[in-house]
């Protein structure tokens, strides 16, 4: 995954490290497009839930990617099942451990559901190489 966000930031001009930890959500949006996958947002009005209550009441076993903000940082990660890949999880699926210090104050500003694609596993992998 991290080859395919360095390629899509690199389609758009840009040269990043391939382990950069905040990638935009439109990078990931993308990733998950060029996978096949299709998604379907939740826009939050105000007020918005923290990060860590809406962490708390979602469960589900969908994918998700979240944006979230404190106003002046901006912040995206994927959940499913209370579940995270962030990147105070070192690229690992872990449980959700709670607040994080330097997430303290981030609100929830949308959620995308990640829909699998229908197409065979090799056409997944083509599209995800071009």
């Amino acid at each position: 995954m991290g080859r395919l966000l360095q390629q899509i930031v690199d389609d758009r001009g840009e040269d990043i490290d391939e382990w950069r930890s905040d990638y935009a959500q439109q990078d990931w949006m993308e990733a998950v497009q060029r996978l096949g996958g299709t998604l379907s947002g939740t826009f939050y009005s105000d007020p918005k839930p923290s990060l860590d209550s809406w962490m708390r009441s979602n469960a589900s076993d969908d994918l998700i990617i979240v944006a979230t903000s404190n106003g002046i940082e901006h912040h995206v990660f994927a959940t499913q099942g209370g579940k995270v890949v962030d990147f105070y999880s070192d690229g690992q699926i872990i449980d959700y451990p709670g607040p994080v210090d330097r997430l303290d104050g981030q609100v929830v500003w949308n959620t995308h559901v990640v829909s699998e694609p229908e197409a065979d596993e090799t056409d997944v992998i083509a599209r995800a190489e071009r």
